[in-house]
Formats: structure tokens, sequence, C-alpha cells
């Protein structure tokens, strides 16, 4: 997905007018939401509202996909940041 690539290469903006235009089709595209969650922490330092793109994944997936399993994780490292 050109979306992982353009946030590897830090390249947030893009990544995130990209990952958009994908959930403008799709807005329960579970790894969409999932990326644009790591682009909005990483990249614009939005904790809050990473945090309400892992909340939809895990809403949208099973117990045990790895996507509600990678979100779980992510958001256990949100709440631990926010709070020490």
């Amino acid at each position: 997905m050109k979306i992982r690539s353009l946030k590897t290469k830090r390249n947030f903006d893009k990544a995130l007018t990209l990952v958009n235009d994908v959930l403008d089709q799709d807005p329960n595209f579970a790894e969409a939401l999932y990326l644009k969650a790591h682009v909005l922490w990483e990249g614009f330092k939005n904790p809050w509202g990473a945090e309400c793109c892992f909340r939809r994944v895990l809403e949208l997936t099973e117990d045990g996909e790895p996507v509600h399993c990678w979100a779980s994780s992510c958001l256990s490292r949100i709440y631990n940041r926010v709070t020490q």
C-alpha cells in the first residue's frame, strides 16, 4: 500500500491525504483506519485523533484478527504515555 510507504518515508501530509481518500470510499476499512491512526500519532503528534481511529478499528474487527490486536496494543501505548 502506497500509504504505508509514504508513512515510512515520513511524508505524513501525503499519507494522510491518501488514507483520507481511501476512507472517503470506504469509511469502515479497518486497515486504512489503522494506518490513519499511525499517521496522526507519529506524524502529527495527535494521540487523541489516533485513539479515535484505533477505537473504530476495534469496533469493526473481531478479537484475534491481526489488525484488532495491533490497534489494541497501540491504544495501550497511548494510554501509558498520557498517564505518565
